[in-house]
C-alpha cells in the first residue's frame, strides 16, 4: 500500500469484496520468501502480481481456475505512455500518466472468470502470416471472462476445450 495511492485503492477494495461475500479472502505473499507458492501456477509470476483462485468439484472432479492481475492491469493510461511503454524495455515511473483506477473492474472480471461455471475458451490461430496480432482483441476478451489462448496452426492442434476459433486474416492459405 506504500506503493502508490492506487495501490491503497485496490486493497481497500478487496478488504469490501471480503467484507460483501465471506467465500472471498485474500493474502499477501512475499514471493523472495517464499518461491514454492510460485511453483504452484503455470503462469509466470512476479512481484506485485495477483492471483485470483477458485477450487470447485464438477462431476466428481476437483477443478482449480486462476487469473493473473498484474499492477498495470489496475490502470488506464494516457496515450502518452502507453507510446512510452512500448518504445522502452525499461521500467517507466507511470506515475504521472494515470488517468483513472481500473482496479474494480479488473478484480470483478477475475472473478468472475475464476467462479463461472462453463468458460467460454477462445483459441486465436497463427502461423499463417496474419496481417495483425490482435493483441487488444486478446486483451478484451480476457477481460470480459473468456479463456484465450494462441495456437501456431502450423505445428499445433486446436485444444480440444476450444469453443471459438478466430482467424486473424492470415496472408497465406490454409
Amino acid at each position: 500500500t506504500n506503493y502508490s495511492s492506487y495501490n491503497k485503492q485496490a486493497v481497500e477494495l478487496l478488504k469490501n469484496y471480503c467484507k460483501l461475500n465471506h467465500h472471498i479472502t485474500y493474502r499477501f505473499v512475499d514471493i523472495d520468501s517464499h518461491p514454492e507458492i510460485v511453483n504452484e501456477y503455470t503462469d509466470t509470476i512476479s512481484q506485485f502480481d495477483m492471483i485470483f483462485e477458485t477450487k470447485t468439484k464438477v462431476d466428481g472432479k476437483e477443478i482449480s481456475r486462476t487469473r493473473k492481475l498484474g499492477m498495470l492491469d489496475l490502470l488506464t493510461f494516457t496515450d502518452e505512455f502507453e507510446q512510452k511503454l512500448s518504445q522502452s524495455v525499461y521500467s517507466i515511473y507511470y506515475g504521472s500518466y494515470v488517468e483513472s483506477s481500473n482496479a474494480e473492474q479488473a478484480f470483478t472480471s477475475a472473478l468472475m472468470t475464476v467462479t463461472d461455471p462453463n468458460p467460454v475458451y477462445v483459441t486465436i490461430l497463427t502461423g499463417r502470416s496474419e496481417l495483425t496480432q490482435l493483441t487488444y482483441f486478446q486483451t478484451l476478451l480476457t477481460a470480459n471472462g473468456y479463456n484465450v489462448n494462441t495456437v501456431d496452426i502450423t505445428s499445433e492442434d486446436i485444444p480440444a476445450d476450444t469453443d471459438v476459433v478466430v482467424i486473424p486474416a492470415p496472408k497465406t492459405d490454409y
